[in-house]
């Protein structure tokens, strides 16, 4: 009896030695991506098309519904049409999940010709490296960052009630 008692803590000291247990703690430092569901992202990325006429039908964005973050963050979303850095105004809406573009009031919609828009929200779960145009659209160390695009194709025609 002795000698099996022996043996058995021989072979479990033996596999604790050659097998440890491997540590599941998971790394704080470590940032979860955000995670997007396409089916949600309203419109859909791609090209859109919009018509100057009188009254307008702007072209309405949400994301809220498609966004999600396994670590719980806040997220910061920035929207841009044609960025241009260059350009004094930082961004046309922020920290919304929302965005609505109208291709008679809004100023890059070329009221006079023909023309396409690039429309991006810039998602951020850390805050962005600097409050200007560049800065807002990247995040600060660590951070995960997402882009969106959608490209408006407006129509031409000035039937837009100034």
């Amino acid at each position: 009896m002795r000698f099996l008692a022996w043996a058995l803590l021989v072979c479990t000291s033996v596999m604790l030695i050659a097998c440890p247990v491997p540590d599941f703690e998971i790394d704080p430092g470590l940032n979860s991506p955000i995670e997007i569901d396409d089916e949600l992202v309203t419109p859909p990325e791609g090209v859109l098309s919009a018509t100057r006429t009188s009254p307008s039908v702007p072209v309405e964005f949400y994301i809220e519904n498609a966004l999600s973050d396994a670590d719980g963050d806040r997220l910061y979303t920035f929207w841009y049409v044609d960025y241009d850095p260059g350009e004094l105004g930082l961004w046309d809406a922020s920290e919304t999940f929302e965005f609505t573009f109208d291709p008679c009031t809004h100023p890059k919609a070329g009221f006079d010709t023909a023309e396409s828009v690039l429309v991006e929200a810039i998602i951020m779960d850390r805050p962005p490296s600097g409050f200007d145009a560049a800065g807002a659209r990247e995040t600060t160390v660590d951070g995960d960052l997402v882009r969106l695009f959608w490209v408006i194709d407006i129509a031409e025609g000035n039937a837009c009630a100034f």
